[in-house]
């Protein structure tokens, strides 16, 4: 049963809405000892979690995610390119992220603001960290050719968790991702992706198209800590500009045993009681994606 949200302006009075904007800090305090948050949730909810498959036609993978008015769409193009000299038998996966003023006022025009170009690596290597997707999957001909998989994770509408939106949103567009059919071309023998409205033969083909293995499946959930000890799952970004500490867990979807990571970049200690409770609202939002994607065609 969801849970019962309080009327912020009933709790507060009239001049909550005033309050809330000439006095943001002091509005925010007054909903904490209210044991309720500015948008009226409790401490320990999150916001409605939805899900979009395969919506960009142009992409050959892509997924728009939403936590509440939080909104990021990611989309996959894949190119065929020379493995590292290091990596002969790996291919690779490049993350960009944009935050544009589009989204909310607070980003500017940058295309790679420090902050977009440190949310895609992070996003790269909680996914690669995970063991969710295998590079050695990605090879094609050893030392000669490999998949690159190339992602543009967008966002739509900052309200918020945004990281948690990004790294969802790469998930399930690489959920079903398939890897084209390639033929060699006797020309300059070189590979070549087969499009659709080809109509080449099996023996034309030197490699049938296949389906991307994923491993696993990271999820993500974003916390902030209110004057050391009040606990806010997923908060908005009204609540990330007054929330002194925050900070990233991630779990693993099916996973055998319970396997979750923190992530945190400066502000205060979080305690172990505060890091069981996150762990267990985690557990929540993991069980919940679950049973999305159960319920979705990725194709």
């Amino acid at each position: 049963m969801a849970a019962v949200v309080p009327d912020v302006k009933a709790s507060l009075g009239e001049n909550a809405e005033i309050s809330r904007v000439l006095q943001p800090l002091e509005h925010f305090r007054k909903c904490i000892r209210k044991n309720m948050r500015i948008d009226g949730r409790p401490f320990l909810s999150s916001r409605e979690l939805k899900a979009g498959f395969n919506e960009v036609s142009t992409a050959h993978g892509s997924a728009t995610v939403n936590i509440g008015k939080t909104c990021v769409v990611a989309g996959i193009k894949l190119e065929l390119s020379d493995p590292d000299i290091n990596e002969p038998t790996h291919g690779r996966v490049d993350i960009d992220v944009q935050l544009r003023p589009l989204c909310s006022q607070r980003h500017g025009f940058s295309a790679y603001s420090e902050e977009a170009l440190a949310m895609g690596e992070f996003s790269r290597k909680t996914i690669l960290s995970s063991g969710a997707v295998d590079l050695a999957d990605l090879c094609i001909e050893e030392g000669k050719t490999a998949w690159a998989i190339k992602v543009d994770a967008i966002c739509l509408d900052d309200d918020g968790s945004v990281t948690d939106c990004v790294i969802l949103a790469i998930i399930c567009a690489l959920r079903g991702l398939q890897l084209p059919a390639l033929e060699r071309l006797e020309a300059t023998n070189e590979l070549r992706m087969v499009n659709v409205s080809d109509d080449l033969s099996e023996k034309e083909i030197k490699y049938p198209a296949k389906a991307l293995p994923l491993y696993g499946i990271p999820v993500p959930m974003s916390f902030g800590l209110f004057d050391g000890a009040v606990l806010l799952a997923d908060p908005t970004s009204e609540e990330e500009k007054l929330i002194p500490t925050t900070f990233v867990t991630v779990g693993m979807l099916n996973a055998e045993v319970d396997k979750i990571s923190l992530y945190k970049q400066g502000g205060g200690t979080v305690s172990l009681r505060v890091l069981k409770d996150a762990f267990e609202i985690l557990k929540r939002r993991i069980r919940l994606l679950g049973a999305l994607l159960a319920n979705s065609d990725p194709s």
